[in-house]
């Protein structure tokens, strides 16, 4: 089996590549269905079969530039293929290192000319073994296995592409229309590689995707139900105490918050930020303060005049969040009352805890403010 017979074999069976030709600028070009959709495949070839790995190195550097090079509205799926002597999880696992830190939005495939193929294509889901053998696997999951795609940066840049269009009063945010991870990373302010990498987990978990040369969150009914599921699991370091100078009528909110000075000691989350954000859907069960994980508890149960005490004689629980970077950059401030309060998001996640009526109201936010019907 010839290398070319061998890499359109492979990427035909993974992609249903078809339709191969080649184009002006040396590379080669196909069809291919990807997770339902068409989509025009752009792969620069290279068949000398480097030995050592510095030789390897090179030449996918250099297919990298000539990929890069070429402009394309359509967004094509970029792939380098190499043919190497033989593959090897060795040189799969330093060629997979190489793209992940110069071009992780680039597809790679080393291929052998007895059918060997290893790969790994963003952004499709698809991973290949030394046999040709194509399955969907994404790389740092194990058979069995179920990632943790919600992690503190993957939910801040879920934010800002979810809430591009909520209120202002609900997100303060920058908003534009996101064409791609790059312009993802410069809006959200986090590294270039996060907003790639964010970019291709949720392409290959069937979330993301690019239409009208934006990208955008697709099955978000399914993505709301995954990302309420994995924050039931959190469990974040909570201090329940009570605020002995509240008066008769319970809590003066601005009283509390500014206790220690002028500047916020924490960000109002729960039902009470609800409540403040004017989507407040059933009875605030009490007052839950996200808190930097840096500030001491002690010192801060101190300064406020909070006693520690048992949950259900609480009037103000303290909460260290699992996912500061998340709850933290996306605080809102509310005119009216002069207090900084979680996202519209952040509100039905910590909602969504709680075993009462939080599902209730983390649906009524998704579904009535957000307009997602989550009932698809």
């Amino acid at each position: 089996m010839s290398g070319q017979t061998s890499l359109e074999a492979v990427l035909g069976e993974s992609l249903n590549a078809r339709d191969w030709r080649d184009t002006s600028h040396g590379l080669r070009t196909a069809t291919a269905t990807i997770a339902g959709e068409t989509r025009r495949l752009l792969v620069a070839v290279d068949r000398r079969a480097p030995v050592r790995w510095r030789e390897l190195r090179g030449d996918l550097a250099v297919a990298v530039l000539r990929l890069k090079r070429v402009e394309a509205d359509d967004d094509p799926v970029r792939i380098v293929a190499i043919a190497v002597p033989r593959t090897s999880s060795a040189t799969a696992t330093r060629a997979g290192d190489f793209m992940e830190e110069f071009a992780p939005d680039i597809g790679w495939v080393l291929f052998d000319d007895i059918g060997g193929v290893r790969a790994e294509i963003p952004g499709t889901g698809t991973g290949m073994d030394r046999d040709g053998s194509a399955r969907v696997r994404p790389r740092d999951a194990r058979p069995g296995q179920t990632r943790d795609v919600f992690t503190d940066l993957n939910r801040h840049l879920l934010k800002v592409m979810l809430l591009q269009e909520a209120a202002p009063t609900h997100w303060q945010g920058r908003r534009t229309a996101i064409e791609n991870p790059t312009q993802l990373a410069t809006l959200a302010q986090v590294a270039l590689e996060t907003s790639h990498k964010f970019a291709r987990t949720f392409r290959d978990e069937g979330f993301l995707t690019k239409q009208s040369r934006r990208l955008r969150l697709i099955r978000k009914p399914e993505l709301i139900r995954r990302w309420f599921q994995a924050e039931r699991l959190v469990r974040n370091r909570r201090f329940p105490t009570r605020w002995s100078w509240a008066g008769d009528h319970g809590i003066d909110l601005t009283e509390i918050m500014t206790w220690s000075g002028p500047d916020p000691w924490g960000v109002i989350g729960g039902f009470e930020a609800c409540r403040l954000l004017q989507v407040l859907h059933t009875r605030s069960p009490g007052l839950d303060v996200h808190v930097h994980g840096n500030q001491p508890i002690e010192t801060l149960l101190e300064t406020l005049g909070l006693e520690p005490c048992e949950q259900r004689d609480a009037n103000v629980t303290l909460v260290v969040p699992t996912h500061p970077r998340s709850v933290m950059k996306n605080t809102v401030y509310v005119e009216d009352s002069g207090l900084w309060v979680v996202d519209v998001m952040q509100a039905a996640l910590d909602c969504v805890k709680n075993r009462a009526r939080g599902s209730e109201q983390a649906e009524y936010i998704v579904q009535e403010v957000l307009g997602i019907d989550t009932d698809e």
